[in-house]
C-alpha cells in the first residue's frame, strides 16, 4: 500500500499508523515467503542431487558388471580357441 508524506513522516517520528502496520506485515509476509521459496528449492535440490548420486553409483555398479562378464566371456573364448588347437 502506497504511504504519503504524511504517513512516511509519521513513521520517521516512530509513530506507526495503520498503512504503515499493513506495510511492515507485507513486507514481513513477503519476507518469510521468499525464504521458505528458497527452502523448499534447496531441498528440491538436495533430493534430486541425491537421486542423481544414486543413479550414477548405480549405472557404475552396473558397467563394472557388464564389463567383468565380457572378460569372462573372452577369457572362455581364448581357452576354447586354445583347446582346438591342441587337437
Amino acid at each position: 500500500m502506497h504511504e504519503g508524506a504524511k504517513v512516511t513522516a509519521m513513521r520517521r517520528k516512530g509513530k506507526k499508523t495503520d498503512i504503515s502496520r499493513q506495510n511492515d506485515e507485507r513486507k514481513a509476509y513477503n519476507v518469510q515467503a521468499q525464504q521458505e521459496k528458497e527452502q523448499s528449492k534447496s531441498e528440491l535440490l538436495a533430493n534430486a542431487q541425491s537421486s542423481l548420486q544414486v543413479r550414477l553409483a548405480e549405472r557404475a555398479a552396473q558397467r563394472g558388471q557388464e564389463r567383468q562378464r565380457a572378460e569372462q566371456e573372452r577369457q572362455a573364448q581364448k581357452k576354447q580357441h586354445s583347446i582346438g588347437f591342441e587337437r
